[in-house]
């Protein structure tokens, strides 16, 4: 009899073994199935974008909603446009500032370097097959042109606020309406769990899991598709993007290192950037190459009822 026991029981083992492996690839399937960037059900087929225009001898900042969205220094005059669809969550009220920064090499901002210096919010229709505009394919496209106060005399820093009204974009998002005010948590407790996570990236990439890395920034590449009106959604899990990944990340990634933190939009978003001079200013998520640094913008907010970060917006 111990044969034929010893039989059934290999029998029932390799049953059981098949049934489990059936149950894992199963759940690898949902589980790529669920990461999936999933086609968004306009209001309207208009695809309504919205920009910010800076020209001005000086170096600027540029936030809107209490968000910095564009950095930039120079020593001597810059002209800077900002698409802003992936920072408008939906339509209202919205604000920006422009915080006016001393040139490279100087330490004030002079009054005379901000005469005649204006500040716009754009507002165009993407036409695609655009017989109006065939090259910039910007139809009714509309400005708000904002001159700005002058300093009455010079300034370390000179900053301008202001509000503007969107009205017809044609979805809404969920972005960090929901995520928790970070600015009311100890700062070093927040900031040991901010590295944390950020090393938890980077090790990702550094090995190679680049499936895991896109699942944490699964509901970024969802909104940034919706409002960015993408329509190739296969490329944000596609085989293309994961080996492009891998080939520039796999064992080439920094260590998180040389930061500091920055927390704003109102206290629900965070994010390390470097401090060394090489990369100021630049993400702590930094590949290296023979020729170049490569920079992932992570930016993380911390939803409500959930434990751990999850990647927002780059």
């Amino acid at each position: 009899m111990k044969p034929i026991l010893t039989l059934m029981a290999v029998i029932i083992f390799t049953c059981c073994k098949g049934q489990e492996t059936k149950e894992n690839i199963n759940n690898v399937e949902q589980k790529m199935k669920n990461s999936k960037i999933k086609k968004y059900e306009y209001r309207h087929n208009k695809k309504i974008f919205y920009g910010i225009g800076i020209s001005a001898f000086a170096s600027v900042e540029v936030y809107i909603n209490d968000i910095l969205i564009a950095k930039k220094e120079t020593a001597g005059n810059i002209s800077l446009g900002v698409e802003l669809n992936e920072w408008l969550l939906e339509n209202g009220l919205h604000t920006y500032k422009v915080r006016y920064l001393p040139q490279k090499g100087k330490s004030m901002v002079f009054p005379y370097l901000l005469e005649e210096t204006d500040i716009t919010i754009d507002h165009w229709e993407y036409v695609e097959n655009s017989v109006e505009k065939p090259l910039s394919k910007k139809e009714n496209y509309t400005e708000e042109r904002m001159r700005i106060p002058v300093p009455p005399t010079e300034v370390p820093v000179w900053e301008v606020t202001g509000k503007f009204e969107v009205i017809d974009l044609p979805y809404k998002l969920q972005g960090w309406k929901n995520s928790l005010d970070l600015s009311k948590i100890d700062r070093d407790e927040l900031e040991k769990e901010v590295v944390d996570y950020y090393k938890y990236l980077r090790n990702l990439l550094n090995n190679g899991e680049v499936e895991e890395y896109l699942s944490q920034s699964l509901q970024k590449d969802q909104e940034i598709a919706t409002s960015m009106y993408d329509e190739n959604l296969d490329w944000y899990t596609g085989k293309e993007r994961k080996n492009e990944l891998i080939d520039d990340c796999k064992g080439k990634m920094l260590e998180i290192e040389n930061y500091k933190m920055e927390i704003f939009g109102k206290g629900k978003l965070v994010k390390l950037v470097r401090v060394d001079e090489i990369l100021r200013n630049k993400s702590c998520l930094q590949s290296e190459s023979e020729t170049a640094y490569t920079s992932y913008g992570v930016i993380l907010h911390k939803p409500k009822g959930l434990d751990s970060f999850k990647i927002i917006r780059k």
